[in-house]
């Protein structure tokens, strides 16, 4: 998956899977030990969850928080919330755009991580996108 393809990605059950096999390392179509079917994800230490109930990573900020925990580097990790009009110029009374992303260097103000970072008008989305951009290999 490339990283347009990433940021093309709506938040919804498509990208909230990725994240669990990609970010939190689930195995999907796993068999229950106990239980008939195989619509499973493994979650490693022995649990098991319903692949209908993957959490919404992508949709609610507290599951993308446990995303965001998984960042490739947490002690450098940064987000932004910009508000931007119409014409592109920051004012705060329109919606915001959530960036997500790292640091290059121990000192705040040395930009973003090139190919490291999320953008999205949630913060959700914006934790899934950069996140997976960071694990996930370019196809």
């Amino acid at each position: 998956m490339t990283p347009a393809d990433i940021d093309a990605l709506p938040a919804g059950v498509e990208m909230d899977a990725l994240i669990a096999e990609k970010v939190m390392g689930w195995k999907p179509n796993a068999k229950h030990p106990n239980l008939i079917g195989d619509g499973w994800w493994d979650c490693g230490n022995g649990e098991f969850s319903p692949m209908a109930f993957t959490p919404p990573y992508s949709t609610d900020d507290a599951a993308a928080l446990e995303v965001f925990k998984k960042t490739p580097k947490p002690e450098y990790a940064e987000i932004l919330v910009i508000h931007f009009n119409p014409a592109g110029k920051p004012e705060p009374s329109h919606s915001p755009i959530y960036e997500v992303g790292w640091q290059t260097g121990d000192d705040l103000g040395l930009g973003f991580v090139d190919g490291q970072r999320g953008k999205a008008d949630t913060l959700a989305l914006a934790i899934c996108r950069a996140v997976l951009r960071a694990v996930a290999p370019p196809a």
